[in-house]
């Protein structure tokens, strides 16, 4: 494959990441309302609808960058259950395939922490944090069967407990 389809993944991969980036500065909107019960149903919704779908598509397109007979043995071994099993997936990974898409990949799987994350959305993807309505209404909107009774529940009895009548 030529450099042209080399560049056209990584634009997809950035594209991606800096979604996943913007799911966590939601999380981060959401965690300013963490005492409402409800906040815990919508948040759970948008980082398993959201994030992890984003970041199992930022792995197979880090493996669509890798050479294929090293792919598949690393990018199985990101999720395993042993951490050093998961550190040598990283290691091989931080020196394999296109550095970039790598670097993402690794900064989100790296940690689960919100703020974290946050920080580095508005630091490297140049993203300002959201309001709350802006952190709900994309997992409320859904794409395609993403869009499921839960958060739709979650949001409405949020807006009710904080007096949003939007």
């Amino acid at each position: 494959m030529g450099k042209e389809f080399d560049y056209a993944l990584e634009d997809v991969a950035h594209a991606e990441a800096g979604s996943v980036y913007s799911d966590w500065l939601s999380l981060c909107a959401l965690d300013t309302k963490a005492v409402l019960p409800e906040v815990g149903l919508l948040r759970t919704a948008i980082y398993e609808v959201c994030i992890l779908e984003k970041l199992r598509n930022l792995i197979y397109l880090a493996a669509l960058c890798e050479e294929p007979d090293r792919s598949g043995s690393i990018m199985q071994r990101l999720y395993h259950p042993n951490r050093h099993v998961r550190a040598r997936a990283f290691e091989v990974l931080d020196n394999v395939g296109n550095v970039k898409v790598n670097r993402w990949l690794i900064s989100l799987l790296d940690t689960d922490d919100a703020v974290t994350h946050g920080r580095e959305a508005t630091i490297s993807f140049q993203t300002s944090g959201k309001a709350l309505i802006e952190a709900v209404f994309p997992v409320c909107r859904g794409s395609g069967d993403g869009c499921t009774p839960a958060p739709l529940y979650a949001a409405h009895a949020l807006f009710e407990s904080t007096g949003d009548n939007r």
